[in-house]
């Protein structure tokens, strides 16, 4: 059932989205992301990990967590992760190790002790965007890095089939490679190889907001509070 009479739309698509599911728009604002106004009040003051090496040429930031991953942690992404660092000396990769047991397993099976190659606990909101921020490349599932790292101007390789965070591939800020080892290692060379890809993936954009989405919502809400007032409805 829909509740809501008012819908506050963090993307043209999502609003697009709407439509195509026969919801009435009337009350329907394309806003932008407050995850992104988050960034923006955030990224000049958040600090990675203090005990972090100090960074090569390049970094990863790898998070990975979705169920759909789990049977291709060991088989393909750890490993792939596991290759790239390998082939290239001016590299490292900073892994944040999501705490289900099966993903703690398959992580630590396959990558602890390999070199340069930084196994952390979960980190705060912080902490994560400034590993996002000071990244080369972030490789991840998650769809809230992607709009993040829209926001920051860092590449994303997503480790998914498919995402729900369109945006991010159409705006050129992501990349997706399939699930495969080979396709996913071939990827990252890639783009570690190519400055001039990269450049064109580390623009920040607006593709998920500008970063007031919450004055606009707010706005909105004060204005609906007031227009049910005068009709005596509050």
């Amino acid at each position: 059932a829909i509740v809501a009479d008012q819908h506050f739309c963090p993307t043209p698509r999502a609003l697009q989205n709407l439509r195509t599911a026969n919801i009435n728009t009337t009350n329907a604002w394309m806003v932008g992301n407050t995850v992104v106004d988050a960034v923006r009040l955030c990224r000049a003051r958040v600090e990675p990990p203090r005990d972090l090496p100090e960074k090569r040429d390049f970094r990863l930031y790898v998070t990975v967590h979705r169920r759909e991953n789990h049977d291709r942690l060991q088989s393909a992404i750890l490993p792939a992760i596991a290759r790239v660092v390998a082939d290239n000396q001016n590299l490292d990769a900073v892994v944040s190790v999501h705490p289900n047991p099966a993903v703690r397993a398959a992580v630590q099976q396959t990558l602890s002790g390999v070199e340069r190659v930084h196994l952390r606990l979960p980190l705060d909101y912080g902490a994560s965007l400034a590993m996002v921020r000071d990244a080369t490349l972030v490789v991840t599932d998650s769809g809230g890095l992607q709009e993040e790292a829209a926001a920051l101007g860092t590449p994303v390789v997503v480790l998914r089939q498919l995402t729900e965070r369109q945006e991010a591939i159409e705006h050129g800020h992501a990349i997706m490679p399939g699930t495969g080892a080979v396709q996913i290692a071939h990827t990252l060379h890639s783009l570690l190889q190519d400055p001039v890809t990269r450049a064109a993936m580390s623009r920040p954009s607006a593709a998920f907001g500008d970063g007031y989405a919450a004055q606009r919502i707010a706005a909105r809400i004060v204005d609906s509070l007031v227009a049910r007032a005068q009709k005596g409805v509050a």
